[in-house]
């Protein structure tokens, strides 16, 4: 049936890399591509079919335009299932005469399909393969694998009505891997939503923790009054102290204190923290209520992915849904790292932006980036900043040249940066201390990240959401 017709030229199918020969003259209006689908046994087959895709859907590259170019004004001269294994031979006279054999492996995960001259040497492959063939490229002589299972019949024929068997098969084949591909799809979808479910429950159980940690605003208050309580609170050097705690019935109470502030100092900390801790409060109720809301928002759809997965039949409507409503939970699959040796990639302890007029700031990653960036990457001359008021966060430098001071729209890019590294991220506005890089020093012992700071200004600065924005968006792409 297939004998003596001509190609008009051929195609790979990307992803599954499934071997499409157009037919120029047809058995059939509607069947004119010979499919040769690999793969598993859900859609292995070699079928005439009505293949309709666009043109996104071919795969480009070298190998498909070498079997195009072939493969183009091709005569079809047989075409045969070797017994006892899924592979196909057909047998081509190219439109220059030479001999031609094309040998398509229609198992494993994605099979292999390779063009062979007269000589059985290899002209064109799907992909290079692994293993103990890797050695089949182009040039080399063509080794069959070993013999798998399947199938009894030596030639690929058709019944009498050939029209009507063929579109059952089709219908078949299409059903097998619409199930095959929901199948796929869900589990992604159940993947990507227990991940997202664990994200968001450690949220909540931190956040939680914060809040539980600001309600004790009142215990911090509570100390620091009772310091300023003490007969001599310009009194220093002590680690520690001994009062009467007045809210428990005058009970003794030891309270620790920094040995280089004074009692009125130690207290006044105190103070600061107790309003911060009472100022973050709220913003983190907020937070919370976020995160227990998106809490409901995963378990709603994994409920209606649970009743996808329960339906008696594939619904690929109510899949795609789901997918639109997952949206970036979903994460791309990419393709695969060849195998190789890794090349070392030193990992800079800091990101770098660039300020509006092209200045480099550099902010540390971790405490002990923020060691290494500010006491041995940062010059002299550079401009360091921080949050103000003891909050953690990241060290901001600014590289500056000799005795130039950075512009204010530098500054307050800088200022930008530290606020949004910092636990003041979020809350609107902040005070950023900024000095040179000469005026820091490193106690010996001091923790990784905690630095001296001898002389400073201060800066408050009130964010700006499209300065924050710009400066962001100047993250070097190799600290993305």
């Amino acid at each position: 049936m297939l004998a003596g017709r001509r190609l008009r030229g051929a195609g790979v199918v990307a992803g599954s890399l499934d071997l499409c020969l157009f037919l120029e003259d047809p058995p059939h209006p509607r069947l004119r591509t010979l499919r040769i689908a690999t793969g598993g046994p859900a859609r292995a087959r070699c079928l005439l079919e009505a293949t309709r895709l666009g043109k996104a859907a071919w795969l480009d590259g070298e190998s498909p335009r070498r079997l195009a170019e072939a493969l183009g004004g091709a005569e079809l001269r047989g075409l045969r299932r070797l017994p006892g294994e899924r592979r196909v031979e057909v047998a081509l006279v190219a439109a220059d005469g030479r001999e031609l054999t094309l040998v398509a492996e229609c198992f494993g995960p994605q099979g292999l399909w390779f063009l062979l001259d007269a000589d059985g040497l290899i002209l064109a492959e799907s992909r290079r393969p692994g293993g103990k063939r890797a050695g089949l490229v182009p040039g080399a002589p063509y080794e069959a694998p070993r013999a798998g299972a399947a199938g009894d019949e030596d030639e690929v024929a058709l019944p009498a009505d050939p029209l009507a068997w063929l579109e059952r098969e089709a219908g078949r084949f299409a059903a097998l891997e619409l199930e095959e591909d929901v199948s796929r799809r869900t589990a992604a979808l159940a993947r990507a939503l227990d991940r997202e479910q664990r994200a968001v429950a450690g949220r909540v159980a931190g956040l939680a923790q914060r809040r539980l940690a600001e309600e004790g605003h009142a215990e911090v208050q509570r100390e620091g009054e009772l310091l300023l309580a003490g007969p001599d609170p310009h009194r220093k050097g002590l680690d520690r102290v001994e009062v009467a705690d007045w809210y428990d019935e005058g009970r003794s109470r030891v309270i620790e204190l920094d040995p280089r502030l004074d009692l009125r100092q130690n207290a006044q900390r105190r103070f600061d923290r107790a309003r911060r801790l009472r100022d973050g409060a709220a913003h983190t109720e907020g937070l919370l209520a976020e995160a227990r809301a998106r809490v409901a928002e995963v378990e709603a759809l994994r409920s209606r992915l649970a009743a996808l997965e329960a339906g008696a039949a594939p619904d690929l409507d109510a899949l795609v849904a789901l997918e639109e409503a997952c949206g970036p939970l979903l994460r791309p699959s990419g393709r695969k790292r060849q195998a190789g040796p890794r090349r070392p990639v030193e990992r800079r302890p800091y990101k770098a932006f660039r300020s509006k007029e092209g200045w480099p700031i550099l902010v540390g990653r971790t405490n002990a980036d923020n060691d290494r960036l500010s006491m041995s990457i940062a010059r002299g001359n550079d401009w360091w900043l921080h949050v103000g008021q003891g909050v953690a966060g990241s060290h901001v430098v600014i590289r500056a040249p000799r005795d130039k001071p950075p512009p204010l729209e530098t500054l307050l890019d800088a200022a930008h940066l530290a606020l949004h590294f910092s636990k003041l991220r979020g809350r609107g506005e902040g005070e950023v201390l900024y000095t040179q890089r000469k005026h820091l020093r490193k106690r010996k012992g001091a923790p990784r990240g905690a630095v001296e700071v001898v002389q400073a200004k201060t800066i408050k600065v009130r964010v700006e959401p499209d300065r924050l924005a710009r400066v962001l968006a100047t993250l070097a792409e190799d600290d993305a």
